[in-house]
C-alpha cells in the first residue's frame, strides 16, 4: 500500500496549456477550416462535378470534416469535455395564435433542439453552434406542410454564407421534428420538419442531375413536442410564407452542455460558457 501511496506522490500534475496559447491554436485551427471550406465550395462550384462520388471532392470533405472535429473540440471541449450538445430556441409568438387575453397566456417559449452525432455531421453541427454563438436575430417565416422554416441572422452567417457543401448521413435522415438547412446550397435558413422528410430532403430529393445530394441536417428536437411548442408555431393562421405580423420572432439561441460532464451525466443542461 506504501508503494502504490509513493507512486501516486511522484506523479507529475497535469500539464495546463496556457490561455493565450489555446486561443492561439483555436485561431489557426479556425484559419485551417477556413482555407479547406474555400477549397471544398471551389471544387463543389466545378462543372460536372458531383462532390458524392468525386475522389478529389471526397478528399476535400473528409479534410474539412475532419478539421472541423478539431475546431469542435477546441472551441467547445468536444471528445475532451462532452460528447453532445443542444440548443435552446427562444420564442416569442404573434398575437394571433395567443388566446383571449384574459386567459393571460405566456407569448413566450422555447424548444430545445439536440445537435447530431458530431462524428456524423461536424460542419453541419459546428455551423448551427456558430450561428447560436454569435446570434443576432431571426424568425419563423415559412408555415409550409411539411417544415416550419426560419431566417437566422448572426456573426457566423455573414453574406448569407450557406455550407461549403451538402453534408449528409444516412445514419441522422431526415425523420420527423428533424432540423435541416434549407436550400441548394443549404443554409443559413433552417427547419424543423414536422413530417417525416426522407423523400423531400432526403438523397436524390428536389434535382434530378445528382442521386445523392440531400439536404444538410443537423439535430432533431427533444423538448418542445409534448409541451404542444411546435404545434403553437404550426397553428399560425397563414400557411406558406409569412406576414410580418404571424412571423414567430426567434429571440435567443443558447448552447447547452451537460451539467455532469465528467461523469456522462445527462440529467440537467447548463448554458456553455466559452473557454476563458
Amino acid at each position: 500500500d506504501n508503494d502504490n501511496d509513493n507512486d501516486n506522490d511522484n506523479e507529475a500534475p497535469p500539464q495546463l496549456i496556457p490561455i493565450q496559447e489555446q486561443q492561439q491554436n483555436e485561431l489557426e485551427l479556425a484559419a485551417s477550416v477556413e482555407a479547406l471550406d474555400q477549397k471544398v465550395r471551389a471544387r463543389k462550384a466545378t462543372r460536372g462535378i458531383l462532390m458524392e462520388t468525386d475522389p478529389k471532392g471526397l478528399e476535400l470533405t473528409k479534410a474539412l470534416q475532419a478539421e472541423t472535429l478539431k475546431l469542435l473540440e477546441r472551441r467547445y471541449g468536444y471528445g475532451t469535455k462532452r460528447e453532445t450538445f443542444r440548443v435552446r430556441v427562444d420564442l416569442i409568438y404573434p398575437n394571433s395564435v395567443l388566446k383571449d387575453e384574459r386567459e393571460r397566456e405566456s407569448p413566450s417559449a422555447s424548444f430545445v433542439i439536440e445537435m447530431a452525432p458530431p462524428s456524423l455531421l461536424p460542419c453541419s453541427v459546428f455551423y448551427f453552434m456558430e450561428i447560436a454563438r454569435t446570434y443576432k436575430g431571426g424568425e419563423f417565416h415559412r408555415n409550409a406542410r411539411h417544415v416550419l422554416q426560419a431566417a437566422a441572422q448572426s456573426g457566423a452567417t455573414k453574406g448569407h454564407r450557406s455550407m461549403p457543401f451538402q453534408e449528409y448521413s444516412p445514419e441522422h435522415p431526415h425523420a420527423q421534428y428533424t432540423t435541416g438547412y434549407a436550400g441548394r446550397p443549404s443554409g443559413p435558413g433552417w427547419y424543423v420538419s414536422i413530417q417525416d422528410n426522407s423523400a423531400n430532403h432526403g438523397p436524390g430529393s428536389q434535382q434530378k442531375a445528382n442521386p445523392y445530394e440531400a439536404d444538410s441536417n443537423f439535430g432533431r428536437i427533444v423538448q418542445g413536442v409534448d409541451e404542444g411548442v411546435i404545434a403553437k408555431i404550426h397553428s399560425v393562421p397563414q400557411k406558406e410564407w409569412l406576414s410580418k405580423e404571424n412571423c414567430v420572432k426567434i429571440t435567443q439561441l443558447t448552447i447547452l452542455v451537460p451539467a455532469g460532464d465528467d461523469d456522462g451525466d445527462e440529467s440537467e443542461w447548463i448554458e456553455w460558457q466559452p473557454q476563458s
